[in-house]
């Protein structure tokens, strides 16, 4: 085993050890509690306000989008969001 490996492998043992001693503290993160589900009407909602920005389409070229029984031409459009 190379010298630079074992010492880095010793070192992390030693950290390792002070942590379950108590002498040392590790850096934690606390996450956002997850959102919650939403309703299909909600989604709807989202999707075209999503897109309406992403694609600056006017509003009614916007609710075209979503009339029942649509289908697109094509290839599908990329949007250009990020």
């Amino acid at each position: 085993m190379d010298d630079a490996l074992f010492s880095e492998l010793l070192e992390s043992v030693q950290e390792a050890l002070d942590h379950s001693q108590g002498k040392r503290d590790l850096k934690t993160t606390i996450l956002p509690p997850p959102p919650e589900p939403m309703g299909a009407e909600d989604v709807r909602a989202l999707r075209w306000t999503l897109r309406r920005r992403c694609s600056r389409a006017t509003s009614t070229s916007a609710r075209s989008w979503f009339k029942p029984g649509r289908r697109s031409a094509g290839r599908r459009m990329v949007l250009p969001c990020g």
